[in-house]
């Protein structure tokens, strides 16, 4: 009898343990409430603000008229917890309401804060184009064009749709930066464009636009001058090589150090044969004025060796009394064979 009595007892605690718990009544006012007018309330709902200003414009409501008062220290953390948004996200969009004048800083950057109540003081705007409609499903085109504020506007159920998952293509693409050019650029460009095209009879169309945008980029941040420009320009349209590899700013820009160093070279070439031709030139007119001159006969001097350092015929053949140059014995008998001649005549 002790043993099922035991175990009748066993059964019971047993039973007990599995028995379910009450359910959850949910939040209830006796837990805590926030007190706010419905006029400011509706006023919030219409305002054109994103999901993620929503969020921590009911943050700064639960932590002022939550706690029944009108300002609160605001911290990151706190902003974090409360709206499930990143720290830095947070704040960002935290100092975006500040600037737009929903809600107010009393103080410096630490002190407390406070809901505008007066929301024709914010500076919020409607967005420029408007949702599509609930439960419809946008083609790429459609979602590519909606902008990350009307995104942030979507519920989450519709935003789904048009997030792209981390890593795609679509989502790392960044737009690419509008090219423009001031009017001295495509005048440059222009320039170019007629120098590349002049041996051309029928040229590809090419976007001036993008020439401009580069000779822009070569001005404002490489430090290049419109004279250099243009002069590297001709020079290049003028240099057999050069003239076949460079054909738009945007190779000019890239070639340029290496460019400026063959005009360099080149123009040290040039003056060193300048310098020549220069030096050649004054001698030839100094030799002509000096025989333009009767009376100017030093351009006779080193012709011929001086008499009075006795080298005069020192490199000539030997000169005999007859003034021949014949040996002697041949010179007799020439001279004997004369006289026998005028005898006999």
């Amino acid at each position: 009898m002790g043993q099922v009595a035991e175990l009748s007892k066993f059964r019971a605690r047993r039973d007990d343990a599995q028995a379910p718990a009450p359910p959850s009544k949910g939040p209830q006012v006796e837990d805590g409430y926030t007190r706010i007018a419905n006029e400011l309330l509706e006023q919030i709902m219409a305002a054109p603000l994103t999901l993620r200003e929503m969020r921590v414009v009911m943050a700064v409501v639960r932590l002022t008229f939550g706690w029944n008062r009108k300002q609160a220290r605001v911290t990151g953390g706190l902003l974090s917890k409360l709206t499930g948004l990143p720290e830095s996200i947070g704040a960002k969009v935290f100092a975006g309401l500040i600037a737009k004048g929903v809600i107010l800083r009393h103080g410096g950057s630490r002190s407390p804060v406070s809901l505008n109540k007066r929301v024709e003081e914010w500076e919020v705007t409607a967005p420029k184009h408007t949702t599509p409609p609930p439960y419809s499903k946008c083609t790429d085109s459609e979602q590519n064009a909606l902008s990350d504020s009307e995104q942030n506007a979507l519920p989450s159920k519709d935003r789904k749709d048009t997030l792209e998952p981390k890593g795609s293509k679509s989502s790392s693409k960044k737009p690419s930066p509008k090219k423009w050019g001031e009017e001295i650029d495509h005048e440059l460009a222009e320039f170019m464009h007629a120098t590349v095209t002049a041996d051309l009879t029928n040229p590809k169309k090419t976007n001036l636009t993008a020439w401009a945008n580069d000779i822009r980029l070569m001005r404002t941040r490489d430090g290049r001058t419109v004279e250099q420009i243009r002069y590297l320009i001709k020079w290049v349209s003028r240099d057999s090589f050069w003239k076949a590899n460079v054909l738009c700013p945007a190779k000019l820009r890239e070639k340029w150090d290496q460019l400026e160093l063959k005009v360099i070279a080149y123009k040290e070439s040039r003056h060193a044969n300048r310098s020549g031709t220069d030096e050649k030139r004054a001698n030839q007119d100094r030799i002509a004025a000096m025989l333009s001159n009767p009376n100017d006969t030093s351009w006779i001097e080193g012709l011929f060796p001086d008499e009075e350092s006795g080298d005069l015929g020192a490199s000539e053949p030997s000169v005999h009394e007859a003034g021949g140059d014949l040996s002697q014995d041949v010179e007799k008998r020439v001279f004997d064979a004369g006289h026998g001649e005028a005898g006999e005549a």
